[in-house]
């Protein structure tokens, strides 16, 4: 399991929020449904590939209004994007390309949860 090749890119389907000065947070996945995060995450990419972005995207949004935590966020997105994983275990977190299925404004102060 652990000796296995690993490829030098991933393209993950992932949840991204930005606040007001333009910063990017990587949002749990918890924030959608719960469970292991490999679970969720085919699940957001499952509906993505069924067209509900838009929808899922809005929940979430929704969903982030109503939190209670430190850092206000602006609007969230449902991305897919590529990462060089020796770059990201460096501490380099910009995808290499980056599709973005849907966005939506955050109704209200909402906060990232780290």
């Amino acid at each position: 399991m652990f000796s296995a090749r690993r490829r030098k890119r991933v393209r993950v389907t992932h949840l991204v929020g930005f606040d007001a000065r333009g910063g990017r947070h990587l949002l749990p996945c918890r924030h959608v449904a719960s469970g292991g995060l490999n679970q969720v995450r085919k699940q957001i990419r499952r509906s993505v590939e069924a067209g509900e972005a838009e929808t899922l995207c809005a929940a979430l949004a929704a969903r982030l209004a109503r939190a209670a935590t430190p850092a206000p966020l602006e609007s969230v997105a449902i991305v897919t994007g590529e990462y060089r994983l020796d770059a990201w275990f460096a501490g380099e977190r910009a995808p290499v390309s980056e599709v973005v299925h849907a966005s939506a404004p955050v109704p209200a102060a909402a906060t990232v949860a780290q």
